[in-house]
């Protein structure tokens, strides 16, 4: 099929349609490194505008690299209206921010996903991953954007690191501020910033639960206990998770004791 770019080209894709499918569309591979997702017609949740392009300028190693967003053709009746209505990017505030213009198809650089098992993993690993993702999480947070639907499914693990993909849920908090009021804004920003981290502490907690092949009751409450603490401060998360893990080589040495 063939698709309007976010500067009016157009453009066919052939891919070679891969195993990830979800309920709003299907990935497939484009060559070198790259691929995209294309969503289904009747597709509902589609990733903001404005939403793609913020996430496009982050480089961040954590987060999944957005490359161009695209349009399908046959739906678009009147070609200059359109190209302008698209060059808007401006954040759009409220539930979701769904554009009436909705992108159709993105494409983004491939990650690999490896099943690695985080409890055997060097402790490193671990906590070195949790700080990037909080640290992530407060850049999003200082732009009022809401970590949505992060969870096991939209999340990449492999040898080097934890990378959060399929951004679609991602939307924008009302900044509910004036240039006279900045105190509004701080306190917005501060509460988003609270509970992104609780949401990335709460991501981290179900990775350990799910990919690891130490599946039992006992490390199972361990892995909660280990997490409770974090989550009622989550400022002070990589230190707590730190300090809990001092004389221990692997996370799995910690839980089973």
């Amino acid at each position: 099929m063939k698709y309007y770019d976010s500067n009016g080209n157009l453009v066919e894709f052939n891919g070679l349609k891969t195993d990830f499918e979800g309920a709003n569309g299907v990935i497939y591979l484009n060559g070198n490194g790259i691929s995209y997702k294309e969503y289904f017609s009747y597709a509902e949740t589609k990733i903001s505008r404005s939403i793609f392009e913020l996430l496009k300028n982050i480089n961040n190693p954590h987060l999944i690299k957005l490359i161009e967003r695209y349009y399908l053709s046959e739906f678009i009746n009147d070609y200059d209206s359109f190209v302008e209505e698209i060059k808007n990017t401006d954040p759009i505030y409220g539930t979701y921010n769904r554009d009436i213009t909705k992108i159709d198809l993105y494409t983004y650089y491939w990650v690999e996903r490896e099943y690695i098992d985080i409890l055997e993993q060097p402790k490193d690993y671990l906590l070195d991953n949790i700080n990037a993702l909080l640290k992530l999480s407060d850049l999003l947070s200082a732009n009022f954007v809401v970590v949505s639907d992060i969870k096991v499914d939209n999340t990449v693990c492999n040898k080097n690191s934890i990378i959060l993909i399929d951004p679609d849920m991602y939307y924008f908090i009302p900044p509910e501020c004036t240039s006279s009021n900045p105190k509004l804004q701080y306190d917005k920003k501060i509460d988003l910033r609270l509970k992104n981290r609780i949401r990335i502490i709460y991501l981290i907690s179900d990775l350990c639960h799910k990919l690891t092949e130490h599946k039992n009751d006992y490390i199972s409450n361990r892995i909660s206990e280990l997490f409770k603490s974090s989550i009622e401060e989550p400022y002070k998360a990589d230190h707590i998770l730190s300090k809990k893990f001092k004389g221990y080589k692997m996370p799995i040495e910690y839980l089973s004791k």
